[in-house]
């Protein structure tokens, strides 16, 4: 059996294409989401409002 190495090429190229395309498809969306939440000194969280302190611990807020 005998491959035909530039249709091999090609396709295995084509695919790799097809993989980058559908990941920066998938990371553009999450980048904009992105976003630093700090905990400061004196224990403010600025950023979010999904963190809640109680004491000296923090906890997620459920959603």
């Amino acid at each position: 059996m005998m491959f035909n190495v530039e249709k091999v090429a090609s396709g295995f190229i084509l695919v790799l294409f097809l993989c980058f395309i559908l990941d920066s498809s998938f990371r553009n969306g999450n980048e904009a989401e992105k976003r630093d939440n700090y905990i400061r000194a004196d224990g403010r969280i600025d950023g979010t409002d999904n963190i809640q302190r109680v004491g000296n611990v923090y906890k997620f807020k459920e959603a």
